[in-house]
């Protein structure tokens, strides 16, 4: 299933809620599969008098003592009214509490020993509290979705026949629906008989032969007609029905709508394995919040199928779990990725077949961005994905992380034993419940490939890990230049270091010649050494988006002036000067950047431990940019990036107006004031939402701090117009020019740590400075002209 339209902002809302009356905390849940398995459900369900919300059902269950001296079987039904139990032809005795049902058999059933028992019930379906899953009446339409996502456990098909409700147990389902006239029933499986009964009412029987677990199984009932259709599989040729279920009207934009179902179908077939249920079918009900993934009839919400193409991810991503949460299904729902994490990958592997790589890396980025920033909001924590508590179920860890999980696992095993490994899953646990051991130790089986660090990091742990250059040498070696490079791994709410990371590493040079190539990374510093065919000036990782992890990084080829928003960096660029084709690279980072090392830079400021940024590129000497840093430490999902600067520090109150932004050229360098920007607190100081407006950007890392003590420097501020200090930023010389200022002239360079690193004296009215043996960095330029401070400028060395 996946969440969908308005209610998505829902599911925040009852993420936490406590469990209701209708919360099934104590069932004996898949403990019961141990002693008894049922086999069949064979019902007849009349809703006839679906107008007043009544259904009247039998339902036989036909099952199997797994044990001697079996004397009874408890099943799952929820507020419905009993009107009797039979096992066989004989009433029996029972007892029910309104959610479960036992049985006391008139005769005690050896171990292998096949019975059934019938129950008799009516009454009003119910929905679950959080507004997903249970039973629905809507005007013309009754019909079920198959999970609650606030029940526990979350199998809800105990809302409309008794069951054992787990995910574990599977039977076969035999359904006869009688439904007003002017009604059609549709339900799982193929229809094996239909008539018109004596009030004309329409009887159609149907029936599913494959295994399913409750969840999966479904009745839909409204003024239904069905497009017939033929998908031919080009794996096996088999010939399989295809449905699109829906009232006459809305047949057309359906059919539009599904227009890439057939390429949905070869996509995963080729992937996955073939398709091996006995139909395919999609019917429209009125839901706006979701659909369901019921086996062989996926209930689908209506507004969707509206004739563009523009939720046809929502068509793939019910169509895979054929594949991925019903032929093959998480035991628990811990681990629900298994489910619903593949089913939202196999979404972007539908955009990379049906239109390009682009598109898949596109919307994996996408994805990516919000679990990394909104997951652990959500979900109310940071979970592994194995082990997800019950209020995370269906949350942004199973479907998001989980999707972004499997993109990795791909980049790690390469495509073919990729999809090798998940075809022979298929395989061997067909009509089977897997767990997250089990399904790594499969593909290891399958490929020969060992998984147990991937598995360790990405699954049975929190978190996540990103990787930066912390410096390189380069030395000619012939033709060719050999590149050390020494990478530092971080971590952001993760355990522990990954090990034996594949990374593609970029180098560019300065004609913005590109070389790639793969390297591994291990624990948290890693040495590897490259040949290169060119002398590269910037290096950088993961420029193919490989890995999805704490780096989101973006490149920009920048040819004439221009606003670019780089969502993905979390970066806003305007470029007022471009004459040449200019890379840029920006890169964000979700871990903490290194402290700052300098006491004096440490009493002034408190740094960010949540995030920075690093900007690089190749760029021509007239490549100009003004750029916008957004601080965000909102308690909202689209918030909490900067939360650590929101505390009070060393007793000074938070306030926007204290925020800075701080800088340094390279990792090699100390962090420092960046002089050319400006806070705008966007209306309120104290909200926790404010940016920082840079004038010049410059290359180099950037991140948030908080000013708790004044400096015990002289600040920059006010600027004498009669002085002009140029070019700046500046690589080797520095000029300042008087305008109307005669007099002696005494210039004092401190660097940022208030150390005075030059000083000269003169009388001209333009002074020039060679500047090439400092380091990069900022530095102040105190001017004195007769004794008396004039002007205070801060220029930056590159």
């Amino acid at each position: 299933m996946k969440q969908f339209i308005l209610f998505s902002l829902l599911i925040v809302g009852i993420a936490n809620v406590s469990y209701t009356q209708y919360g099934f905390k104590n069932l004996e849940d898949n403990k019961r599969s141990d002693t008894v398995d049922v086999l069949d459900y064979k019902m007849i369900l009349d809703f006839t008098a679906m107008g007043s919300q009544i259904l009247s059902g039998q339902c036989r269950v036909k099952f199997q003592s797994k044990m001697n001296n079996i004397d009874g079987i408890s099943l799952d039904l929820l507020q419905f009214f009993v009107d009797s139990v039979k096992q066989g032809n004989s009433l029996i005795t029972y007892s029910y509490n309104d959610t479960l049902l036992r049985a006391h058999l008139n005769t005690t059933l050896l171990q292998n020993d096949i019975d059934s028992v019938t129950v008799y019930y009516t009454g009003t379906p119910q929905t679950d509290p959080s507004g997903f899953g249970g039973f629905y009446f809507q005007g013309d339409y009754a019909y079920n979705l198959g999970v609650g996502f606030q029940a526990d456990p979350h199998n809800y098909g105990r809302t409309w026949h008794p069951c054992f409700d787990n995910f574990v147990e599977r039977a076969t389902y035999d359904i006869i629906l009688i439904t007003p006239q002017g009604k059609t029933g549709y339900s799982n499986g193929y229809i094996a008989d239909e008539s018109v009964g004596a009030n004309n009412e329409n009887i159609r029987r149907w029936v599913l032969e494959e295994t399913i677990p409750t969840y999966l199984a479904c009745v839909g009932v409204a003024p239904y007609t069905h497009v017939a259709q033929q998908y031919v599989s080009s794996l096996t040729n088999a010939q399989i029905p295809v449905m699109l279920i829906a009232e006459p009207q809305d047949t057309t934009n359906f059919k539009n709508s599904f227009v890439n179902l057939f390429g949905a179908m070869e996509i995963f077939e080729s992937n996955y394995g073939p398709y091996v249920w006995n139909k395919i079918a999609f019917a429209l009900v009125p839901f706006n919040g979701g659909a369901m993934e019921h086996a062989t009839c996926i209930m689908y919400p209506k507004i969707t199928a509206n004739g563009t193409l523009q939720y046809e991810t929502l068509m793939a991503h019910e169509l895979s779990h054929h594949w991925w949460g019903n032929l093959v299904t998480c035991r628990t729902a811990g681990d629900m990725w298994i489910n619903e994490g593949i089913a939202s990958y196999s979404e972007s592997l539908f955009l990379e077949h049906t239109y390009s790589y682009q598109d898949y890396i596109n919307e994996l980025k996408g994805v990516h961005r919000d679990v990394i920033q909104t997951a652990h909001f959500d979900d109310g924590d940071f979970y592994a994905l194995s082990g997800v508590p019950h209020s995370a179920t269906y949350g942004v860890h199973s479907y998001q992380k989980g999707a972004t999980m499997m993109h990795n696992l791909r980049t790690h095993m390469g495509d073919t034993d990729f999809f090798a490994g998940l075809n022979a899953i298929q395989t061997n646990y067909a009509f089977q419940d897997i767990d997250a051991a089990e399904f790594r130790d499969e593909l290891e089986n399958a490929t020969g490939q060992n998984l147990t660090s991937f598995f360790d990091n990405y699954v049975f742990n929190p978190g996540f890990n990103g990787f930066e250059i912390d410096s390189f040498k380069v030395q000619p070696s012939g033709n060719q230049f050999n590149v050390d490079l020494y990478v530092e791994q971080k971590l952001f709410e993760a355990p522990a270091f990954f090990e034996s990371v594949p990374m593609q590493v970029t180098f560019v040079d300065s004609d913005k010649n590109t070389f790639s190539t793969n390297v591994l990374l291990n624990g948290q510093y890693s040495f590897v050494s490259v040949q290169v065919p060119f002398e590269p000036l910037m290096v950088y990782l993961n420029g193919d988006y490989g890995l999805l992890n704490a780096v989101t990084g973006e490149d920009l080829w920048i040819t004439q002036p221009g606003v670019n928003v780089m969502n993905y960096s979390y970066f806003y660029v305007n470029t007022e000067s471009a004459s040449d084709s200019n890379l840029l690279r920006v890169e964000h980072y979700r871990v903490s950047p290194d402290p700052i090392q300098s006491p004096f830079i440490a009493h002034q400021f408190v740094i960010s431990t949540d995030r920075y940024w690093k900007v690089d590129g190749i760029w021509s000497a007239d490549f100009e940019n003004s750029a916008r840093f957004t601080f965000d430490a909102r308690n909202i999902s689209s918030g909490n990036l900067d939360n650590q600067l929101m505390d009070d520090h060393n007793g000074v109150t938070f306030h926007e107006d204290s925020i800075v932004l701080l800088w340094r050229p390279d990792q090699k360098t100390r962090w420092e004031e960046y002089p050319f920007y400006a806070i705008n607190t966007a209306g309120s100081s104290t909200n926790g939402f404010c940016r920082a407006d840079v004038s010049l950007l410059s290359k180099g890392e950037y991140t948030f701090g908080f000013r708790k003590n004044v400096a015990n420097i002289i600040e920059t501020g006010i600027k004498d117009n009669r002085v002009d200090v140029f070019p700046n930023p500046t690589r080797e010389e520095v000029t300042l020019k008087f305008y109307e200022l005669p007099g002696e002239k005494k210039i004092y360079v401190r660097n940022m740590q208030g150390e005075i690193v030059r000083e000269t004296t003169s009388g001209s009215d333009k002074i020039t400075l060679d500047i090439r043996a400092l380091s990069t960095g900022a530095y102040q330029f105190a001017i004195h002209l007769e004794g008396k401070l004039l002007d205070v400028r801060t220029v930056i060395k590159n």
